[in-house]
């Protein structure tokens, strides 16, 4: 349907153009009042908004005549209404729905290599008593060399089998390396977190993060020795108020 209407404005301006229906919308909210007056664009003429329509309301049959005044000569043919649901304004437009975050890894990490300093001692020991007794038996520095290469991959496995995730919908704890186990919490889920860093390993900017759903132990996701926990923690928390604002 071809928009046809005009409102005229007091001060000699007008507005429009608008379809029949819109200024049925104006009028059953108030915001046009049956006296302001209307320009029908074929005809070019000019009424009042209560002139120009009667708006036929609906009774228990269905149906109702119109009351009122008249409508002028020249106005469009009358026809009975049905009742009608008001449309939007123009300038209302249906939003999109929110589309989720993609479930993207921001984070990777593994225990700290300094949180094995312990290891690589014991490894060291056991590879200088090797060469210091080889002088008495040969085998000895062979035997002392493979016990700190079993040390050392020994502690390489340990660390490879401890890896933290932080994607963009969750924290997640994965064990082991054949069989593995892994322990996850939603973004949304995680009501604390919590940075431990103490001794040397906290000056050297090592410590631990512990993610917490409901406070109890068994809910809990940490990260165990990592390199600038709190980092990760700033990093959780951007992720949290991102997924806020997009609800």
């Amino acid at each position: 349907m071809a928009a046809d209407w005009f409102i005229l404005l007091p001060d000699g301006e007008r507005e429009g153009p608008y379809r029949e229906g819109e200024l049925l919308d104006f009028l059953s909210s108030g915001e046009l009042t049956p006296d302001t007056p209307c320009l029908y664009v074929p005809d070019n003429r000019v009424a009042t908004a209560g002139e120009w329509f009667q708006v036929l309301e609906e009774d228990g049959h269905g149906e109702e005549e119109a009351k009122g005044q008249d409508a002028p000569a020249g106005a469009p043919p009358s026809r009975k209404r049905q009742p009608w649901k008001p449309a939007p304004f123009p300038e209302e437009k249906p939003t999109a729905p929110r589309r989720p975050l993609p479930d993207r890894v921001v984070y990777r990490g593994h225990p700290s290599l300094l949180t094995y300093w312990r290891t690589g001692l014991f490894a060291f020991v056991l590879g200088a008593g090797g060469m210091l007794l080889s002088t008495e038996k040969q085998e000895l520095s062979a035997i002392g060399l493979m016990a700190a290469l079993v040390v050392l991959l020994w502690g390489a496995l340990h660390r490879l089998g401890q890896c933290y995730l932080v994607t963009t919908r969750r924290v997640e704890l994965i064990t082991g390396l054949v069989a593995r186990s892994s322990r996850e919490l939603r973004h949304e889920d995680i009501r604390s977190l919590r940075v431990d860093q103490h001794g040397l390993a906290g000056l050297a900017g090592i410590g631990t993060i512990t993610f917490s759903a409901t406070g109890g132990h068994e809910e809990d996701v940490v990260f165990t020795d990592v390199r600038g926990p709190a980092r990760i923690k700033d990093l959780v928390r951007k992720i949290q108020e991102r997924i806020t604002g997009a609800a």
